[in-house]
């Protein structure tokens, strides 16, 4: 999403739909085809809907506990940002990089909190 004059911008810039979290992972037609192809490369013969059939779907095919597969999503998101990025002209570019820095700077917020009840479980201390 882009803000312009002060509001959001919700019209999604590869087909008419409004741009939502969930249209840009699961509904949008590069998003069937990335999981397509994620799936082909993992043995799975069906791709995920949602969030929550993502994590069902990961866990029969990838043997990972959430926080990896949660880290693998945020990581396949940047790069995915990155790469629209870099076929992108200007400010539309600009603005898929600036998304790119976002998520992870949100990541990171919560991966040091993660990092210290990981710490704690590793000493015995929960």
């Amino acid at each position: 999403m882009v803000r312009k004059n002060g509001e959001w911008d919700t019209t999604y810039r590869f087909c008419p739909e409004f741009e939502t979290i969930h249209h840009l992972f699961f509904t949008c037609a590069a998003a069937h085809y990335t999981w397509s192809v994620v799936g082909l490369a993992i043995g799975a013969n069906s791709r995920p809907s949602s969030f929550m059939q993502y994590f069902w779907w990961i866990s029969n095919h990838i043997k990972i506990n959430r926080n990896v597969q949660i880290v693998d999503l945020i990581c396949y998101a940047c790069s995915f940002l990155k790469y629209w990025a870099g076929l992108q002209a200007g400010a539309d570019g600009d603005a898929l990089l600036e998304g790119d820095r976002v998520l992870k700077e949100e990541a990171m917020k919560h991966h040091h909190a993660q990092a210290a009840v990981d710490v704690r479980r590793l000493e015995g201390k929960i």
